[in-house]
């Protein structure tokens, strides 16, 4: 059974965190400031290159509208070295607020380190594997990222009046990418579309996305063990001593 991803763009802010079952998307929040009687769950925050260094100060805002964050890089394949080493600073102090927001009894979350903690296996986007987009045209595509790409538009699946969709859900999970089969990250969106583009592959992922995972798994690490050791997860059984290890590019790992 596939799920069909709808994508919308949030306008009211002030009236969407009144309903819980809403999903705000930010971006450009130097300035919100938005009082709420009670925090709606979760809220999306996209990031780019251009706004890096606010992070932090955006993470800290949101904290006090939702639970939970969402956190989602637009352009992580035209990042460089100054990039990834800006991201690990921020996401450093993300974590330390998270630590403290246990202290508080809040237990504030973060996709990119506190999904890792807690999976039990591994995980991704779930593009053409357990969904897939349909689109206006009234043709199917991995996801919608496809759709609004003269290339990846190609790439369609069959359409809405067709009895079947051309999908080899196999070829697109982990097991089938070579750089990825050994991988010890539980929980990279191994972006298809990304992929797709950026490599010509859709199950060969870019240098920057593993990069970028690799940052997440190792700081999602240092603190489920200081969490652990401080006893806020003394009720929760699956505590991992996860290895990391060294980043590898595509390149090394397939040698």
């Amino acid at each position: 059974m596939f799920l069909f991803r709808l994508y919308y763009e949030i306008i009211d802010y002030k009236q969407l965190v009144k309903d819980d079952t809403a999903m705000p998307i930010y971006y450009g929040l130097v300035d919100l400031f938005v009082e709420v009687e009670n925090r709606s769950s979760i809220g999306i925050l996209l990031i780019d290159k251009e706004n890096l260094k606010d992070v932090v100060k955006w993470t800290k805002k949101l904290w006090h509208i939702h639970h939970r964050i969402n956190l989602f890089i637009q352009d992580s394949d035209d990042w460089g070295t100054t990039d990834f080493d800006e991201y690990r600073h921020q996401l450093m102090e993300i974590s330390d607020m998270v630590y403290e927001s246990y202290e508080r009894g809040e237990k504030n979350q973060i996709n990119v380190l506190t999904d890792l903690i807690f999976a039990t296996r591994a995980q991704d986007c779930g593009a053409g594997v357990t969904s897939i987009a349909l689109a206006p045209n009234g043709k199917f595509y991995i996801c919608p990222g496809f759709y609004y790409n003269s290339k990846g538009k190609e790439k369609e699946l069959g359409d809405i009046n067709g009895k079947k969709i051309l999908l080899d859900k196999h070829f697109l999970k982990k097991s089938a990418s070579e750089p990825c089969i050994d991988c010890s990250i539980q929980n990279c969106n191994r972006c298809r579309y990304s992929n797709f583009i950026h490599t010509n592959e859709i199950h060969i992922p870019t240098d920057a996305q593993c990069e970028i995972n690799y940052i997440n798994a190792e700081l999602s690490n240092i603190l489920q063990k200081k969490l652990n050791n401080n006893g806020y997860l003394k009720n929760y059984k699956r505590i991992n001593d996860r290895r990391v290890g060294k980043y590898k590019t595509i390149l090394e790992r397939t040698k």
